[in-house]
């Protein structure tokens, strides 16, 4: 097995339909990116306010002549599981996990299974989305990113190079 990681600093923030910029806060750290959610006024009553951060992971096609398939994903974040998780290889999505319990659910030994092989490159998408309207005497929500890693295992042996 082999595995590879990328930190959270390297996050991309994309913002749902319902947000305007000016409504988060993004914080690169040494230690991760931080999102906070400032105000989050309805710009429109049809749409859901929610955040998707990705993460672009090295991913191992080959390794000395083995085809290589992704085992597993597992992001850290705090202070608690995002609302949904994708994982894509270039621009097909090959799993999804779309709520929490799905995820509780599917999570085995601090990771999730994905169990497929990988023809571009691995992404990491990962939603939160946020109440309608905040507390005012409350801290903000907010989560924080630190990084993701992905657990890699022989798919075959062959002796064709790689294209």
């Amino acid at each position: 097995m082999t595995t590879f990681g990328i930190h959270g600093t390297e996050s991309q923030v994309e913002l749902g339909a319902g947000l305007d910029p000016d409504q988060i806060d993004v914080q690169k750290h040494g230690w991760g990116t931080v999102v906070t959610f400032l105000n989050v006024r309805p710009i429109r009553d049809d749409v859901e306010r929610l955040v998707w951060i990705h993460l672009a992971i090295p991913t191992p096609l080959r390794l000395e002549d083995i085809a290589l398939k992704l085992e597993t994903v597992r992001p850290e974040t705090a202070p608690e599981l995002p609302d949904a998780m994708h994982v894509w290889d270039g621009g097909r999505r090959i799993k999804a996990w779309e709520t929490v319990n799905e995820l509780i659910a599917a999570l085995d030994r601090g990771a999730w299974p994905v169990n497929s092989e990988l023809e571009w490159g691995l992404g990491l998408s990962l939603k939160w989305a946020f109440p309608i309207e905040l507390d005012p005497r409350g801290e903000p929500p907010q989560f924080t990113v630190f990084g993701a890693r992905a657990t890699f295992g022989r798919l075959a042996e062959t002796r064709r190079p790689y294209r």
